[in-house]
């Protein structure tokens, strides 16, 4: 029989340090039927303790944004947190798989492998190429934990051809209203998609194809009134690639408000008027003043608008109510604008402010105006009470009344002003005074309250409704923002170099990547200032460029995209981020200016060519005489023959080419020829020796800013000083001697 007894020796510890080697042997003793004793040892085995902070345990990957524009370029930041069985980050060099279902990741790969950095991996995923489709991307992530077992977890982003933007805010503050129903309908109304705002009050639908669609806002204002607005917008999406969303006109609802419950007034038909306050509006949206009547919940609201400073008024006999709306948020529906009126004489006081932004350390300048519309009451023993922001200070010795100095107000955040004044009936004043803005501003909203108070003939005191003026405050040199600083300009050398003779391309709209988006000025420049620091990029909306011009890639922050630049901005620094554009070569316009045989009369000819493709929508010669120079309208002849409906004698001169592609009388290779021929006369009013054309050339696309070619003609005048008599055969050589042409091939 035989007997065994199994002994293992080994040493362990409830947390052995990592990198611990752990040797074990098993060791056997039996003895016989006999009586003999033996034994029999194993072989030995090593374990090596592993860190338990480089064991996966769980994954969790973040897209965002989660939609971005499939054109190709656009990007959205994966970022992948890898954590351990105790919740902690991995140690580094943990290695993660990451594959996209469409789009790729940098070198163009579908896939890729990257080692943990403080416990987490970040990468981009540049969107696909879409056609009129959405397309939805599913970003897996994956790594190995404990006994080789793969930890995976899985984020989608959206590529659009197009889409819907817009923000919801409540009240002249523009805090952000969570939601929010936003619903998109094409032309047949049929839902095409929707979203509800987030905790930024910012919406998105994406759109697939080209149309007219509807966009409709729904929400609550804080009374429980159910409001609503529509907008229409067209997406002129192309056929391959997207474009940027597009966002609408702003909108503008509110209550008519008792102030003296803060009640909303549930009454229909109180007129209401929007007029714009402090800065002029750009022309586009709604004309202004506007006017509205309150429906049966006392809603009042205006839309189409244009981001601006506004002036809401009750415009109701013998109820008092002004406020200032500082609408600047693009493409947003503000609700809850509250507008407080009371029953009192035709006594108000307005307040505005000189600017809508400042920073900590600023001065700012408010000005209170002071009406009494009574027919015949005068006002005595002015009270102004204004109510500062949090952080905010008077500045000792600024007020001024009727731009004379008055005795600084009683009080410290709760000033007031006793103003000796007799203000008559229907006259106005104005009370003007500076605040410097605090660092405790950061914690208010910057919003002020004012009201005046006044004694009439009978000497009882009377309150004017509330007005309000409000600023956003950023900390200024406190913060590590930047500043993008560029311009967008004609490159005609092609040399990088901006010439004096290549001008700026005014109206280009250039986006970043977080849908900030800005239009040049006159000059070709642009500068977007409070920018995080970082990784960016900014690219042209190539609509917004003259038909027919390119962007040049002559940089590396280019990447082979002229139309994007990829820029780094340091804390607090400044980036510069230009854009080279080749003018549009497909038309050009010549001009020569010579005697007419028979009648001596300076004769301009022009001949115009304009390639085949891509198609012009339309075709404009246009000019503008010097005084004293007029054109002969009845001698104008197209390609040889009349126009009909042009006579007498004008300084401008404007003729419509015939829509392409019908027959011209010349059509080389490259495209088709027109030329156009008309007499110049002048008057006596005209004395000079030489006269001077520039004509230009309109060439219109469809859905794109105009090509313009122009061109200069200087020309001498019969009988001037520089020919004296001589004949009009002599004269057209020493026209031809003494004329000087430029030709520029370039949109201007």
């Amino acid at each position: 029989m035989l007997f065994a007894l199994l002994v293992g020796n080994g040493t362990g510890f409830a947390q052995t340090p990592p990198g611990t080697r752990i040797l074990n042997e098993a060791k056997g003793a039996f003895r016989y039927k006999t009586g003999m004793k033996d034994s029999v040892r194993s072989n030995v085995t090593a374990t090596l303790i592993q860190s338990f902070n480089s064991i996966a345990s769980s994954v969790n990957i973040n897209v965002s944004p989660s939609a971005i524009v499939g054109n190709g370029r656009d990007t959205a930041k994966v970022t992948v947190a890898v954590l351990d069985g105790s919740g902690d980050s991995v140690a580094d060099g943990v290695l993660v798989s990451l594959v996209a279902t469409s789009g790729t990741f940098p070198g163009g790969k579908d896939s890729i492998h990257l080692p943990t950095v403080n416990g987490s991996v970040t990468v981009a995923v540049t969107s696909a190429l879409v056609s009129q489709q959405i397309i939805t991307a599913v970003i897996t992530a994956t790594t190995q934990g404990a006994d080789h077992q793969l930890l995976s977890d899985q984020s989608t982003v959206m590529y659009f051809p197009g889409a819907l933007k817009g923000s919801v805010v409540s009240g002249p503050t523009g805090r952000p209203v969570a939601g929010a129903l936003a619903v998109a309908r094409n032309e047949s109304q049929v839902e095409e998609g929707r979203d509800t705002t987030g905790s930024d009050g910012k919406y998105l639908i994406p759109i697939h194809a080209a149309g007219l669609y509807t966009n409709t806002i729904s929400c609550q204002n804080r009374f429980g009134d159910q409001v609503q607005a529509s907008f229409r917008q067209d997406f002129p999406i192309p056929a391959q690639g997207g474009i940027a969303p597009i966002g609408p006109l702003n909108a503008i609802s509110g209550s008519v408000i008792d102030r003296a419950n803060g009640n909303p007034i549930r009454q229909a038909g109180i007129h209401v008027s929007l007029r714009p306050s402090g800065i002029s509006l750009a022309a586009a949206g709604r004309s202004l003043p506007a006017f509205q009547t309150t429906d049966a919940r006392g809603l009042f609201q205006f839309d189409s608008l244009n981001p601006g400073v506004y002036e809401i008024r009750v415009d109701e006999p013998g109820y008092a109510g002004t406020m200032i709306v500082h609408d600047t948020l693009e493409n947003s529906f503000m609700i809850d604008v509250g507008l407080g009126i009371a029953d009192v004489p035709a006594f108000e006081v307005v307040k505005s402010v000189n600017r809508r932004i400042v920073e900590i350390g600023d001065a700012v300048s408010y000005m209170i105006e002071i009406r009494n519309a009574s027919p015949a009451t005068p006002l005595t023993n002015i009270r102004i009470v204004d109510e500062l922001p949090l952080g905010f200070v008077y500045a000792p010795g600024t007020s001024r009344y009727e731009q004379a100095h008055v005795p600084d107000p009683s009080g410290s955040g709760k000033i007031e002003w006793t103003l000796s004044d007799t203000l008559g009936a229907g006259k106005s004043a104005r009370l003007t005074y500076m605040a410097t803005v605090g660092s405790g501003a950061m914690d208010g909203d910057g919003i002020n309250h004012a009201y005046g108070l006044a004694d009439n003939l009978a000497g009882d005191t009377i309150q004017s409704a509330v007005t309000s003026a409000g600023v956003v405050v950023r900390p200024g040199i406190f913060t590590d923002h930047g500043i993008v600083i560029g311009k967008v300009f004609f490159d005609e050398l092609e040399d990088g170099v901006q010439e004096y003779a290549e001008p700026g391309i005014a109206g280009v709209e250039l986006w970043m990547e977080d849908g900030t988006h800005i239009i040049t000025g006159q000059d070709g420049k642009y500068s977007l200032p409070d920018v995080k620091p970082g990784q960016h990029v900014i690219r042209i909306d190539r609509r917004t460029l003259p038909a027919g011009s390119t962007p040049l890639a002559m940089q590396s922050e280019s990447a082979g995209d002229g139309s994007t630049r990829f820029i780094r901005l340091v804390d607090g620094g400044v980036a510069r981020a230009d854009f080279h554009i080749r003018p549009p070569q497909q038309a050009s316009l010549q001009m020569t200016v010579a005697p007419d045989r028979d009648s001596g009369q300076p004769r301009a000819s022009f001949v115009i060519r304009c390639a085949a493709a891509p198609m012009p929508s339309a075709i404009a010669l246009v000019d503008t005489l010097p005084l004293g120079l007029m054109y002969d309208l009845g001698s104008l002849r197209l390609n040889g023959s009349p126009l009909p409906g042009y006579t007498g004698h004008s300084r401008s001169l404007r003729v419509e080419f015939p829509s392409r592609p019908a027959p011209s009388p010349r059509r080389d290779g490259e495209g088709y020829i027109d030329s156009v021929k008309v007499n110049i006369i002048r008057d006596s009013t005209f004395m000079k020796r030489v006269g001077v054309v520039r004509p230009k050339l309109i060439v219109s696309y469809p859905h794109r800013r105009d090509a313009v070619f122009g061109t200069v003609e200087t020309f001498a005048l019969h009988g001037s000083p520089v020919l004296g008599s001589a004949s009009p055969g002599e004269m057209g050589k020493n026209a031809l001697r003494g004329k000087e042409q430029e030709t520029h091939t370039g949109s201007r």
